[in-house]
């Protein structure tokens, strides 16, 4: 039960601080731009998205909360203590959550001055390695596809320059 009413809470406060951005970037925005896509497109889409998630995560542990209550209430017996001590997260989900937020604070702070190619072929191997990608090959393949197609993408298509780095200038 205090699981699910943690996670009610969490929900709550991502929907409140996606709303709080959503609303900050429609009222930022120059409407009278007779354009399909402008600067502000992608992260309206991408606030959009997180509200609308958001909103499906805080319904979905509400459902949970009401559920876990009356289960608790009716299906456990007083002396039962098999579900002790089982409130809190999965130490093993917590410390992987933790260590990706850690390891993206570590590639926030290093792409300007290791650039691009580097920091995100490194973060797109410490990404496989966490979430469970014991492979090699598959490992070395995607720290060269994904940030080379990603570069390719940016810079020929959308003609978005992104950073070299100040250790390589």
């Amino acid at each position: 039960m205090l699981r699910a009413a943690r996670e009610v809470w969490v929900a709550a406060v991502v929907l409140a601080v996606s709303l709080f951005f959503l609303i900050y970037l429609v009222l930022a925005t120059d409407w009278s731009m007779a354009v399909a896509l402008s600067p502000t497109s992608m992260p309206l889409f991408v606030i959009s998205l997180a509200v609308l998630f958001s909103l499906g995560q805080l319904i979905a542990s509400v459902v949970q909360a009401r559920n876990s209550g009356a289960s608790n209430q009716t299906d456990t017996p007083a002396g039962d203590d098999a579900s002790a001590g089982r409130a809190g997260p999965d130490r093993p989900a917590a410390s992987r959550g933790i260590a990706l937020l850690a390891l993206t604070i570590l590639y926030l702070i290093a792409l300007p001055w290791a650039g691009y190619l580097m920091t995100t072929t490194l973060y797109t191997g410490g990404l496989a390695g966490l979430f469970g990608n014991r492979r090699p090959l598959s490992i070395i393949l995607m720290m060269i596809l994904v940030p080379a197609s990603l570069l390719v993408f940016f810079e020929r298509y959308l003609r978005i320059w992104l950073p070299a780095g100040r250790l390589f200038q």
